[in-house]
């Protein structure tokens, strides 16, 4: 979650700079905020796979082990 935020956050910054004419740290802050999405992709991708293959281990937010315990 932590790197979704992040490429979200330098994304938002990557446009005020576009706005404001500095193309070139713009680009490298797309770049950056690309590198940080693809991680966390990446990470969802390994998440998913856990689930699929360990038992017991609970498949979301709404998983029957997780109401149990609320």
């Amino acid at each position: 979650m932590e790197a979704l935020k992040r490429s979200t956050t330098m994304l938002k910054v990557a446009g005020k700079l576009l706005d404001q004419g500095n193309v070139e740290e713009a680009k490298r802050l797309r770049d950056q905020a690309r590198a940080q999405r693809n991680i966390s992709v990446w990470l969802m991708g390994k998440a998913n796979t856990l689930e699929s293959f360990e038992p017991g281990f609970p498949t979301g937010p709404y998983s029957s082990v997780n109401a149990t315990n609320h």
